[in-house]
């Protein structure tokens, strides 16, 4: 796969290799190691020769960790406005602004099935492996809204989490009324 930075020059890039080993590409004197780095800002990335052919994605200094992307082969001016809150390393809430085109959202985090998006409560189905590694999301929605995205074993281990301490406190009560019991016995013996 070729991919353009900006109005930089065309950089050949193995996105099998990328998941296999470590790939060291220069531009500017910037080291690019597995994923591309870029400076805050926004940015125009092209690619060429791709599976499938993705044009070309922006970012702005408050998205760095997720990108959008359009399908095709030309640059639409009207890609929406993103940001994104961290909840927490599980679950990003990530703002939509001036959506009119369909595009693809995607997550610089390593592809896994667990990972949800979702509108409104309402999973987005169409999840997929990018750039030999990323995850993304093919939205549809148009205007404003926000994108919740989780891993959902996360949410798993919240709700086991909860029901071992309910499970304690109840242990804990009992075995304090267990211990208030026998002490009025052995008052009662004595």
């Amino acid at each position: 796969m070729l991919i353009k930075i900006d109005d930089g020059y065309w950089l050949r890039l193995n996105t099998e290799e990328i998941t296999k080993k470590e790939t060291k590409l220069t531009k500017d004197s910037k080291y690019l190691i597995g994923r591309v780095i870029i400076d805050k800002g926004i940015h125009t990335i092209s690619f060429k020769n791709s599976n499938p052919v993705y044009s070309s994605f922006r970012t702005n200094e408050k998205a760095n960790y997720f990108l959008l992307i359009q399908k095709g082969e030309e640059l639409k001016e009207n890609l929406p406005e993103i940001s994104y809150k961290k909840i927490n390393p599980t679950k990003y809430l990530v703002n939509v602004k001036n959506a009119q085109d369909p595009f693809y959202l995607i997550q610089l985090e390593n592809y896994d099935t667990y990972w949800n998006a979702k509108i409104d409560k309402n999973i987005i189905e169409e999840h997929e492996k990018v750039f030999g590694y990323a995850n993304a999301w093919h939205i549809d929605e148009k205007g404003n809204y926000n994108v919740v995205i989780e891993y959902a074993p996360q949410k798993y281990f919240y709700y086991s989490l909860f029901i071992s301490l309910v499970f304690l406190s109840i242990l804990v009560i009992f075995l304090i009324y267990l211990k208030i019991k026998i002490k009025g016995l052995n008052r009662e013996k004595n």
